[in-house]
C-alpha cells in the first residue's frame, strides 16, 4: 500500500496550469509547507500561468495559525504563479474571520485568495479566469 502524505500536490489538468494541494486527515502547516517546497520544483515545467487550489475537504481540521500561514500560499514569487489561490472547504467561520465577512482575501494587488465551499464553485472560478485572464 502506498504511503499517503498529510498534504499532497498534483496537477489538475494536462496543461499544468492548476496546481492542487490536498490535505488529508490530521495535518500541520509544516506538512503543507513541505509539499509546497517540493511543488516548486515542478513549476519550471508548468504553464506560463499557474493558479493554486488548496483542497481541505478531506482534512479533519485546520491547524492553528492560519492567519499567518494563509498569506504565504500561492505568493507570486515565481514568475509563472498568478497569485490567484482557491481554498475549498475551509470552515466558514474561519473564512469569514480572515475576510472580515466576505469570501476573498486580497493580500496584495497580485495575490488574492478566494474561499469557496465546494469543487463546483472552484471550477466555475477557474473557468472564469480562463475566459478572462
Amino acid at each position: 500500500m502506498a504511503q499517503q502524505f498529510p498534504v499532497e500536490f498534483k496537477w489538475d489538468n494536462s496543461e499544468k496550469s492548476v496546481l492542487r494541494f490536498i490535505a488529508h486527515g490530521e495535518w500541520t502547516w509544516k506538512d503543507f509547507h513541505r509539499a509546497a517546497h517540493v511543488a516548486r520544483f515542478a513549476l519550471p515545467n508548468a504553464a506560463p500561468q499557474v493558479d493554486i487550489v488548496v483542497d481541505l475537504t478531506q482534512s479533519a481540521r485546520t491547524p492553528s495559525g492560519i492567519t499567518a500561514h494563509i498569506r504565504t500560499i500561492g505568493k507570486p514569487d515565481i514568475p509563472n504563479l498568478t497569485g490567484r489561490v482557491i481554498v475549498i472547504g475551509l470552515e466558514q467561520e474561519l473564512a469569514q474571520k480572515l475576510t472580515r465577512g466576505g469570501d476573498v482575501l486580497a493580500i496584495t494587488p497580485n495575490h488574492t485568495i478566494y474561499f469557496v465551499e465546494n469543487e463546483t464553485a472552484a471550477k466555475q472560478l477557474l473557468q472564469s479566469w480562463r475566459e478572462a485572464p
